[in-house]
């Protein structure tokens, strides 16, 4: 019986070949990460004939046709930007004088008070071109047409306007104006050009609990020493909502200087 017994001649050539085969290996998976091999990177191989691009990992490897290329996962931090400038509102007050917009037109932020503390932010927007003041000024009492009545739940919640106060500060710029008809509802606001605004928000014991109240007066003053606006009177509270005692709207006033 013949045995086949590698001499020693053989046994060292299977030696060469296999320390060969490892060595390739080991080339080809340096190839595969070209001396990176970071997991906090992306590995990748991208083919040297089309250009195409395919993830390998960590433990991937590149053919002999492709080149590898890897990036960062997370791009290194940059360095910190300036301080931001100081907020410009210490305080709500500051709030006033404040540029808005309403509908497309600039204007200025007024601030309204009422006399239970309530704060009403209002965008005041200057006319273009306003008609002069009436020269004797402002203050006085207007009558006002049609006269204002308001009367819900069948007379038994009712007011009647026939004029009002106007009382503007020493500044001209604030507004104070007192219904004639409406006890303890002086109505505070701005006056800008010949635009005035003025509101107070109140409350009283209705029936089923208190009602909150509320009265705002829009207006413009004319050359002519008129003025025309609108009055709204709100209610909410206290029942006022079964009742349909809510509130109304009185446009196209005119007030006419006593």
């Amino acid at each position: 019986m013949r045995s086949n017994v590698l001499t020693h001649p053989g046994r060292l050539f299977l030696l060469v070949l296999l320390t060969a085969a490892t060595v390739l290996a080991s080339v080809e998976q340096v190839v595969a990460h070209a001396g990176n091999t970071s997991p906090s990177v992306i590995h990748a191989c991208v083919n040297r004939t089309n250009g195409n691009t395919r993830i390998v990992g960590l433990t991937g490897v590149c053919t002999s046709a492709e080149d590898p290329i890897h990036w960062g996962i997370v791009g290194p931090q940059g360095p910190q930007g300036p301080a931001g400038p100081a907020g410009i509102v210490a305080s709500f007050d500051n709030l006033a004088g404040l540029a808005c917009t309403l509908n497309g037109t600039v204007g200025t932020v007024a601030i309204l008070y009422a006399t239970n503390g309530d704060a009403t932010l209002r965008c005041v927007v200057a006319q273009s071109q306003p008609p002069s003041p009436p020269a004797a000024g402002i203050a006085g009492t207007y009558d006002v047409s049609p006269v204002i009545h308001f009367e819900c739940v069948f007379g038994l919640a009712q007011f009647t306007v026939t004029g009002f106060v106007f009382t503007p500060s020493t500044s001209g710029s604030t507004l104070t104006v007192t219904p004639i008809g409406l006890q303890d509802r002086d109505m505070t606001g701005v006056i800008n050009g010949n635009h005035f605004s003025v509101q107070v928000s109140s409350e009283f014991t209705g029936p089923f609990g208190n009602v909150n109240d509320s009265y705002t007066l829009d207006g413009e003053f004319q050359p002519d020493g008129t003025w025309t606006g609108t009055f709204q009177a709100f209610f909410s509270g206290g029942g006022a909502e079964l009742f349909g005692c809510t509130g109304q709207a009185y446009p196209n006033l005119v007030g006419t200087h006593q």
